[in-house]
């Protein structure tokens, strides 16, 4: 019995030792891709709804306070979006999000639609959360191939 007692308060102790050292779970395994655009009515010129696919890999549900994309076609900077939305990710799950994106390089979109419907892209997005009172930044990159067919009346 007083075996088992000198355990159960051991482990008792190094629980509660050991519980301030726990680091909360971190926002990896989440990647965003883009799975295409579509006119902006009634937006300047320049501006056109970029949809994306948020997956996560994590078991806890995640969420963003902001998200910041940029993105490259035929590795050209073409635009950025910038979601101040908070968005939320289920576990091992995903979201569809519609961003509105600025071309700052039309000309580039225009030379691709001229060959072609579709094109190469990498997505580099910047996932903002709190932890605590501390603001993390997650960077993460996607590559894949798109249709740019919405993209037509924002490159004009």
């Amino acid at each position: 019995m007083k075996t088992a007692s000198l355990l159960l308060g051991s482990l008792l102790v190094a629980c509660v030792l050991l519980s301030g050292c726990a680091t909360p779970p971190k926002a990896t395994g989440v990647t965003v891709t883009v799975t295409g655009f579509r006119d902006a009515d009634g937006s300047p010129q320049n501006r056109a709804i970029m949809a994306l696919h948020f997956t996560s890999e994590n078991v806890t549900a995640v969420g963003f306070t902001r998200t910041v994309h940029e993105l490259y076609l035929n590795d050209r900077f073409v635009g950025k979006a910038e979601n101040l939305t908070p968005v939320g990710v289920p576990p091992m799950g995903s979201v569809n999000l519609d961003v509105p994106i600025t071309l700052e390089n039309p000309g580039v979109v225009r030379q691709i639609l001229s060959f072609s419907s579709k094109s190469p892209y990498r997505l580099v997005t910047v996932l903002h959360y709190t932890d605590g009172d501390d603001k993390v930044q997650v960077k993460v990159t996607a590559e894949g191939k798109v249709e740019l067919l919405g993209l037509e009346q924002a490159a004009r």
